[in-house]
């Protein structure tokens, strides 16, 4: 009897445990995907790209289309290779590093995590940029919500997803 009440123990704290939210987000992580404004859907597992603009009717009116196709497409390759080689380590005194596990570099910010707000704000230690990400904890996890920053004026601002697990 012992045994079984040890036993069911046991499997109810798995079963809590496996259901615990993340909570925080001291630690080493990994995007596993990327959402640009429903533009553009990234799995960083399997680098499986969907792109969600037609990109024939966007570039139309381009003098070659065909061109313009293949960069936009060359850069989006480019996005998710680098983003495939970078985890993200955020430290309990306020240090966030960005680590190429590629080139075994690392990058450093400093961020603060505003606990009503849900947000994480990034300040880049060279460059001074502030980033805002907005944090929302999962069962594995956390999403990082964020503006994209774009540079015509005349041009909708969407917002940008990335999803994070833990990093080996």
């Amino acid at each position: 009897m012992k045994k079984i009440s040890l036993i069911l123990i046991a499997m109810f704290a798995m079963v809590v445990l496996s259901n615990a939210q993340t909570t925080s987000v001291v630690g080493k992580w990994k995007a596993v995907s990327f959402d640009m404004a429903g533009m553009m859907k990234i799995d960083l597992k399997t680098g499986k790209t969907t792109n969600l603009l037609n990109l024939d009717s966007l570039f139309k009116n381009d003098a070659d289309p065909k061109t313009s196709k293949q960069m936009i497409e060359f850069v989006f390759e480019m996005m998710t290779e680098k983003m495939q080689r970078v985890n993200e380590e955020y430290l309990p005194n306020g240090k966030y590093f960005e680590i190429n596990t590629k080139e075994n570099s690392k990058q450093e910010s400093t961020y603060s995590y505003n606990t009503q707000k849900k947000t994480v704000t990034l300040t880049n230690v060279l460059t001074k940029k502030v980033t805002v990400l907005n944090i929302e904890f999962t069962t594995t996890g956390f999403i990082a919500s964020f503006e994209l920053s774009n540079s015509s004026p005349n041009s909708k601002k969407g917002t940008g997803k990335i999803v994070y697990e833990k990093a080996n």
